[in-house]
């Protein structure tokens, strides 16, 4: 823990100063400057890592950061899990009350998550509805996989360097439960600022820095076992990548609901990566037998 708690109050602390001094110079969320900085900002938990695990203490950092590709099912499946259960959690968020599945292009939640003026609105609307839904499924999902492999991957590597790279590293002696809660509370609080300012949630940024804690933490047990079965970050950069890809998927498909219910960040979300995460559960228990959730990550990365 000695190498990573001053990991986590640097990596927090200069990163929410970037966004206090970015927002008082004028920077605004659904802008390009703003597209640009989060690119920069994303890249924040790496620089840290490598300055301290490279120039502070002393250590290389391909091998013990994870940093190589292992091409194989798990990688696949990094790729394509994320769009499957930002798929799952449209079908759940349809059961709840309000919420509908929607095809027909008229749909009020892009306008008002997007925050559009009106007349870019009319034009965005008005593509949508010449466009046949399947196809537009289509294009979602092919940009999607696009994406997580190439621009959107570059991205999160820049987050996962530091959260599945150097703390996974750093905290491999604790149970694998501990080492995800702790990672993805930090990953989850590391967001808040960009919550606040509209970012995810903005129908809803206050509730939305308590529900991107509890998202972070959820999904981490599945990035993290993902990576120690590849022995590579890059792995969680992709499933990341696709995450940031997928993730809007709601709000083509759903009407009604909000930023809290609907889709995988929403609470029909959550139910969604926690029966994924039992599933994962299962296989690692009864089918594989590597008990990888039961024991310390240093048992099978070192």
């Amino acid at each position: 823990m000695k190498k990573v708690l001053p990991y986590i109050i640097i990596t927090c602390l200069l990163s929410w100063l970037t966004v206090l001094i970015a927002y008082y110079a004028g920077l605004r969320i659904n802008t390009t400057p703003y597209m640009i900085f989060g690119v920069f900002y994303m890249f924040l938990p790496a620089i840290v890592s490598i300055v301290l695990q490279k120039y502070l203490y002393k250590k290389t950092l391909t091998k013990p950061l994870f940093i190589h590709i292992r091409f194989n099912k798990w990688l696949i499946l990094a790729i394509f899990l994320p769009i499957i259960l930002s798929i799952l959690s449209v079908v759940v968020s349809s059961f709840l009350p309000g919420v509908e599945i929607n095809l027909s292009g008229d749909n009020n939640n892009i306008l008002r998550d997007m925050k559009l003026d009106p007349q870019r609105a009319k034009e965005y609307m008005d593509n949508i509805n010449r466009t046949p839904p399947v196809v537009i499924f289509m294009i979602f999902i092919l940009q999607a996989v696009v994406a997580a492999c190439t621009a959107n991957g570059l991205a999160a590597f820049g987050e996962e360097l530091g959260w599945r790279g150097y703390m996974l590293r750093h905290l491999s002696h604790w149970s694998f439960g501990k080492v995800c809660l702790l990672t993805g509370f930090v990953w989850g609080i590391w967001h808040f600022p960009l919550i606040l300012m509209g970012h995810n949630y903005p129908s809803a940024p206050y509730w939305g820095v308590l529900f991107i804690v509890v998202f972070c933490m959820l999904i981490s047990p599945i990035m993290t076992y993902l990576v120690i079965k590849t022995k590579s970050v890059i792995t969680a950069a992709v499933f990341h990548g696709s995450i940031n890809a997928t993730a809007a998927l709601h709000l083509y498909y759903l009407k009604g609901g909000n930023n809290l219910s609907n889709g995988l960040l929403g609470y029909s979300g959550f139910t969604v990566i926690v029966f994924a995460t039992v599933c994962f559960y299962c296989y690692d228990r009864y089918m594989s037998k590597e008990n990888i959730f039961s024991n310390p990550p240093a048992k099978y990365l070192d």
